[in-house]
């Protein structure tokens, strides 16, 4: 039976079917403790792509009240997006001024930079 991963199933309420949906493991146990109706598995599929397919079919054809997309949710296709370095996420969320000057109080300024240039970073180091 492990073959045959995924499943379409079916939500009803009384003779009405008010919800189909694809799934695998414990999804259709899930819904049924989440809702309180009826419900059974109506087909099992070794490949996604055709469970996928006949949601799709079961909801043209059944209309059913509680899906939100009238033709299936459909694959998702994930992306992996590359996470920006932190100094990177912090500049866009403070902004140029605010980062440099920052970063410059955490440098050791004393003899590179006058006292008042040194309060002025201070002050733009802490506009947030």
């Amino acid at each position: 039976m492990n073959d045959f991963r995924f499943y379409v199933y079916h939500l009803t309420d009384g003779p009405e079917t008010v919800y189909v949906g694809k799934g695998t493991g414990r999804r259709l146990k899930s819904q049924l403790a989440r809702t309180g109706l009826f419900g059974e598995i109506l087909k099992r599929f070794k490949s996604e792509r055709d469970a996928y397919a006949h949601e799709r079919r079961l909801i043209k054809n059944l209309a059913p009240r509680l899906n939100k997309i009238a033709g299936g949710g459909g694959p998702v296709v994930r992306r992996r997006v590359q996470r920006k370095p932190k100094w990177q996420r912090d500049i866009e969320s403070v902004g140029t001024r605010i980062y440099a000057a920052r970063e410059l109080l955490k440098l050791d300024l004393r003899g590179f930079v006058n006292p008042e240039q040194l309060a002025a970073i201070k002050c733009v180091a802490s506009t947030i």
